[in-house]
This record gives structure tokens, C-alpha cells and sequence, in this order.
């Protein structure tokens, strides 16, 4: 019989080779200019992609919830036949209508997956006694993300060169076999976490409750919500902006894959720099920074639209398990799936709002400069969320949250 610290460390391993064949979107680097080709205008994929944030808006903290109360594992496998459906949409529809519904599902089968991997990534490792490592698997958990996505937009590219089908069907096998490794992950059950009941209300009562009292707690969420969704509009409009000044579809997903493989590698040692400069310093730093170069976006040249999307991305990837890594810390298990998932529910707010505006603009103005103007000053409000937090956070340790 394996025993309970074994069992968390296989977890952790079974966690990494989902998070692998899950994330093979070989269509993420070009999904846009994919529309594109199939006649709809940026304007219609703004609202296509704001579709799948209204989705994850809507969906995203029942989904946590769901996690929260009937398992991450289940939350998990429910989350992959979504997004398989969502890919069979790509190969079938053949009108707005149907991309629609098929955008829709995409986005609700996200909301069942964010959240409840990086939950019982954070539970097993706490079940493995390695709680205090969380930061080196989160970051590793990232890296896989990046090396996967790499490779599969490469291999996206040079599929969609001969049929855009296939760039799908492939998609949808990566799908089934993560599919395949999540029916083997063990729950972490909350009666080993935890005395509380696991019931519904207590995890909505005790979540509100917890961005109620903790006043810091929800300056982090407010603001790595904020972060998180201006870089995604970012990182999936930069696929139009490359394309408008000049770089073909296959370059434009080289590009792509190459940055992910790098900010693999920077994910995979961010927990060096939290050890060195301290989370405070590494995120606010990060965020400093990447408000200098969103103002260098503004200029539409070939060599600062590449560098800047270059140092965003290997910025985001330091930032991203960092902050995971700290969100993490401050909130009880029972909770986490909740509150991870209220982060993605705001993120996708974000996205929501954005999405259409960017896809408007970028057909009157251009891609650049709404990009700029947007993330210098998200940026800014990011600063302020963090400021915040970490006063707060140093000045007030005494009032973090304790259930009842």
C-alpha cells in the first residue's frame, strides 16, 4: 500500500505529465489568423475571444467551487472533454454562430482546470510534507506549460502550412491522453487538510469571508488578477500585431514557440530569485519593468515589438509562479481551488472588457498603440494593488484569517 507521503509525491509527478499533454495547444500561436483565413474580421474574433472571458467570467468561481466540493480530479477530467468538444468545433463549424458556442465551451472547460491543477499541485506537495518546495514545483509546473506550448505551436505552424484540420485533431489527442493521466491522480480529501465540513456554503461563507477580513489578501488578488489579464490580451493579440508588421503565419508561431521555450527555462529557476531578492521585490520589480516596455510597444517597429514581447513573456514567467506561490500560502486548502478560480474569474473580466475594445481599435488604429496605452496603465494599478498588499502584509500578520 503506498503510503500518504509517497502518494503526494506521485501525485506531483502524475500532475506534471497532465499539465504536458494538456497544454499541447497547437493552435495557440495562430488560432486568430486561423479565423482570420476563415473570413471574420478582428472585430469578430475580439468578440469570439471575449466570449470565451465572458464564459470563464461567468463560470470561473463555480468552477473553483465545484473543484472545492467534488474533487479536483474530477474537476479536472470534466475540464479536458470540454475543451475536446471545443476543438472538434474548430474542425466543424462553419458559421459565427457555431464558433460561438464553440468558444463558450472552451472557456467554461478552462474555468474547471485553473484553479484545480495548481490546488492539488499545492495539496500534494503539503501531503508529501514538501509544502516549503511548493515554489520550485510551481515553477516547474510553469516550465512544462511553456516547453509543451513551444513545441506545439512550432508543430502548429508547419501543420497549418499544409491543412489547418490536423492542427486541431492533434490538440484533441494531447487532450485524451491527459485526459488519461488525470484518472490516475489520488484526491486530496479535506478531512486530511482539515477539520471544517466540506459543504458548498461553508466554502462560499468562508471565502468571502477571507477577502473580507484580509484586506492584503485582496489587494494580491485584485492585483495579480489585473496582471494576468492585461498580459494575456497582450500575449494573444500579438499574434495580429506581428502579423501587421509583415511577419508571415509560421514565423509568427516560430517566435512564439522560441519565447515559451525560454520563459520555460526562466519559470523553472524563479524560485532562485524569490529566494534572493524576496517575493516583494522579485513582483514588484517584474511589474515595474514591464510598464517601461509596454510604453516601447507604442512605436511600431519590427526590433522593439520582438524585444518587447521577448522580455514580457521571460517577465510574466518570473512573476507567475512567484505570485502562485505566495497566493497560495495565504489561503487555507479548503478555499483554494475558490479563490485561485476568483483570480481567473477577475483576470477574465479583464479579458472580457479588453478583448472586443482591442479587436475595434485594432482595425481603426492599429494593434500597438491600444496595447501600450492598456498596459501602461494596468501596469500602474498593478503597482498600487501590490504596494498595498505588502505593506499591509508586513504591518498586519496578526490578522490573518483563521475559520471558524
Amino acid at each position: 500500500m503506498i503510503s500518504s507521503l509517497e502518494s503526494g509525491k506521485r501525485n506531483i509527478r502524475l500532475l506534471f505529465f497532465q499539465t504536458f499533454f494538456g497544454n499541447a495547444y497547437f493552435d495557440r500561436a495562430i488560432f486568430m489568423l486561423y479565423l482570420i483565413d476563415k473570413g471574420y474580421s478582428m472585430l469578430e474574433v475580439g468578440l469570439l475571444q471575449s466570449l470565451v472571458n465572458l464564459a470563464m467570467f461567468v463560470c470561473e468561481i463555480p468552477g473553483g467551487m465545484f473543484a472545492d466540493r467534488y474533487g479536483r480530479k474530477n474537476s479536472l477530467i470534466i475540464g479536458r472533454t470540454l475543451i475536446i468538444l471545443h476543438f472538434l468545433g474548430m474542425i466543424f463549424s462553419t458559421n459565427f454562430t457555431m464558433f460561438a458556442i464553440t468558444f463558450i465551451l472552451l472557456g467554461i472547460g478552462v474555468t474547471f482546470i485553473s484553479g484545480s491543477e495548481e490546488a492539488l499541485l499545492y495539496d500534494s506537495a503539503k501531503h508529501a510534507k514538501e509544502e516549503a518546495l511548493y515554489s520550485r514545483y510551481a515553477g516547474r509546473y510553469m516550465a512544462i506549460i511553456t516547453l509543451v506550448l513551444s513545441l506545439a505551436m512550432v508543430i502548429g505552424g508547419l501543420i497549418s502550412k499544409f491543412t489547418w484540420n490536423w492542427v486541431f485533431v492533434a490538440s484533441i489527442l494531447f487532450q485524451l491522453a491527459a485526459m488519461l493521466v488525470s484518472f490516475f491522480l489520488k484526491e486530496i480529501s479535506f478531512e486530511e487538510n482539515s477539520q471544517k465540513p466540506h459543504r458548498l456554503l461553508f466554502i462560499i461563507k468562508d471565502s468571502i469571508r477571507l477577502l473580507k477580513v484580509n484586506v492584503h489578501v485582496r489587494s494580491l488578488v485584485i492585483g495579480i488578477s489585473l496582471y494576468i489579464g492585461m498580459f494575456s490580451i497582450y500575449y494573444l493579440f500579438a499574434q495580429q500585431l506581428f502579423k501587421e508588421i509583415g511577419y508571415s503565419t509560421y514565423i509568427i508561431s516560430v517566435i512564439f514557440a522560441v519565447v515559451s521555450l525560454l520563459s520555460a527555462l526562466v519559470s523553472d529557476k524563479a524560485h532562485l530569485l524569490e529566494k534572493r531578492y524576496l517575493p516583494q521585490g522579485v513582483m514588484l520589480t517584474s511589474v515595474l519593468l514591464s510598464g517601461i516596455i509596454f510604453l516601447t510597444v507604442f512605436f511600431e517597429s519590427k526590433i522593439l515589438s520582438l524585444t518587447a514581447f521577448v522580455l514580457l513573456n521571460l517577465i510574466y514567467f518570473v512573476f507567475s509562479p512567484i505570485s502562485n506561490s505566495l497566493v497560495n500560502f495565504e489561503i487555507p486548502s479548503q478555499q483554494r481551488a475558490t479563490l485561485l478560480s476568483t483570480i481567473s474569474f477577475l483576470s477574465s473580466a479583464v479579458m472580457f472588457v479588453l478583448a472586443p475594445i482591442m479587436g475595434y481599435t485594432s482595425e481603426l488604429f492599429g494593434t500597438h498603440k491600444f496595447i501600450s496605452l492598456a498596459g501602461i496603465g494596468s501596469m500602474v494599478l498593478v503597482w498600487l494593488c501590490l504596494v498595498h498588499f505588502f505593506k499591509n502584509y508586513f504591518s498586519k500578520t496578526a490578522d490573518s484569517f483563521e475559520p471558524n
